[in-house]
């Protein structure tokens, strides 16, 4: 089994192949050879396009969990600010409340 590039004689296009064979022998010597050929480019570039559009599921998930992580450190950064603010504006009502 093996699935071998062809160049196609008529156009010259590039085939994938899959060939099979077998042969057959009588007293150690070859009497006959079955075998097949079968064109399968159109599955080839099927499967290359399921494997691309895998890739860019993976990238989006990657790109989704790293965004996601970055809105997690930006809320922490936030509700550190909204303290300080809150810190901050308690300290002023007291500066200027005391005498």
């Amino acid at each position: 089994m093996s699935r071998p590039r062809i160049r196609r004689a008529s156009d010259g296009e590039i085939r994938w192949v899959h060939v099979s064979g077998q042969s057959f022998y009588e007293e150690e010597a070859p009497t006959r050879i079955v075998g097949v050929i079968a064109d399968v480019t159109h599955r080839r570039a099927v499967e290359e396009r399921l494997r691309q559009a895998q890739k860019i599921e993976a990238i989006g998930q990657l790109t989704g969990g790293v965004a996601h992580d970055f809105n997690n450190l930006l809320q922490v950064i936030s509700g550190g600010l909204q303290i300080m603010d809150v810190r901050a504006i308690r300290q002023g009502a007291s500066a200027c409340s005391t005498p």
